[in-house]
């Protein structure tokens, strides 16, 4: 599936402006939730109550479509997955000093960790078509991170990646870092895989949208 996703990435690269990227039709249907999404006015109220306003404001980085005049529906939904962890372990991603995200979409996720004031090492482990387009992102926010490079992290990352590999991808990630912490967003099955077996060594908390599920620890 995502060999399919990757060459379609670099023909948008070569046929479309990068501009414009968070248009272009396989970032829509792979790693941006648009503002229509049923569970993204709860998310945004929720985070809007706690105080993260200026936390999930748009950069207008890939002319994103905005919503209520300063954020984005995809902004909101990577707030509200870290804000389950922090909820959920009484912990802060500030106090971190190292995070792996596998599978980083074109890179939101590290915008709000550096929001909310982490200053360690933050790794990402993906292809190197979706890498070009967090290179481009980070260096028009001014955000750093490193790409697949071996680390112990504090915390890892997987918001609908590790659920979406085959099996055997997945050992060896979490093989390699041993990390002490984890958020993991997943769905139930996919592809015939029951993610809600393989998933089963830490607290899985149901989560908006319904079928969707946390594993935090």
């Amino acid at each position: 599936m995502w060999k399919q996703h990757a060459l379609n990435i670099k023909k948008h690269m070569r046929h479309e402006p990068i501009e414009n990227f968070l248009n272009w039709s396989t970032i829509q249907a792979t790693m941006f939730v648009g503002n229509g999404a049923d569970y993204i006015k709860d998310e945004y109220d929720e985070l809007m109550g706690a105080g993260w306003e200026n936390i999930i404001a748009e950069t207008r980085v890939g002319n994103p479509e905005i919503y209520n005049g300063h954020t984005s529906g995809n902004l909101i939904r990577q707030a509200y997955h870290i804000k389950q962890w922090q909820d959920h372990t009484g912990k802060q991603v500030k106090n971190l000093k190292c995070i792996m995200e596998v599978g980083a979409g074109y890179g939101a996720l590290r915008l709000i960790i550096d929001r909310l004031g982490f200053s360690g090492k933050y790794v990402i482990v993906d292809i190197p078509e979706v890498i070009e387009l967090q290179k481009y992102y980070f260096q028009r926010c001014q955000l750093q991170a490193e790409f697949n490079v071996d680390c112990s992290p504090d915390l890892l990352i997987g918001l609908f990646s590790l659920s979406e590999m085959a099996v055997d991808e997945r050992k060896k990630i979490l093989g390699s870092c041993a990390p002490m912490h984890h958020l993991i967003a997943f769905q139930a099955v996919f592809y015939g895989i029951d993610n809600m077996k393989y998933f089963n060594f830490g607290e899985i908390v149901e989560a908006r949208p319904k079928g969707c599920f946390y594993l935090v620890r």
